[in-house]
């Protein structure tokens, strides 16, 4: 009751959770599956059922949590990057924007994702500051550490950028 679910929802979710800590990831669809039959349109649910499909099933689920829990930053921030991963930055930016709004720069992933969105759309030096925010929240990111070394590489900083990408 206090997360704001059925009580079976619940333990279905908890279960899911456990089984996808333990890397049991058909275990974990299974009682995701099991939760959305009993409350398809919980956010809750349709989220973790987003974050254990595949790409393009993904894609409309965490559309629809969005437009169930429009302030719900980790939802906006997968979608973004789904979309930008799927080429398509411009869609993706408003969300990513969104995400790292709602985070106020201390949610490392959201700062990324701002970050490399811009990056993809060609604007390097706005995201760079967001990629060296996100590296800062999360130093030990290789991806992050990445987009950093990429972004530097762009705006003409080639040997902070090529150390960035070692460390990567």
């Amino acid at each position: 009751r206090a997360i704001g679910e059925k009580e079976d929802v619940t333990e279905l979710l908890l279960v899911a959770e456990k089984a996808r800590r333990q890397r049991d990831l058909p275990g974990a669809r299974a009682a995701a599956e099991r939760a959305f039959k009993l409350a398809p349109e919980s956010a809750r649910v349709i989220e973790l059922m987003a974050e254990l499909s595949p790409v393009d099933q993904a894609l409309p689920l965490f559309r629809k949590v969005v437009e169930i829990s429009p302030q719900n930053s980790g939802a906006l921030n997968n979608l973004a990057y789904l979309l930008a991963m799927k080429d398509q930055p411009k869609e993706a930016l408003p969300f990513a924007a969104r995400a790292a709004d709602i985070a106020q720069g201390k949610y490392g992933p959201a700062l990324d994702t701002y970050g490399w969105v811009l990056y993809l759309l060609g604007q390097y030096t706005e995201a760079c500051p967001n990629l060296e925010r996100a590296n800062a929240r999360t130093p030990s990111n290789a991806v992050v550490t990445y987009h950093l070394g990429m972004c530097y590489l762009k705006i003409g900083r080639g040997a902070e950028g090529r150390a960035q990408l070692e460390r990567a």
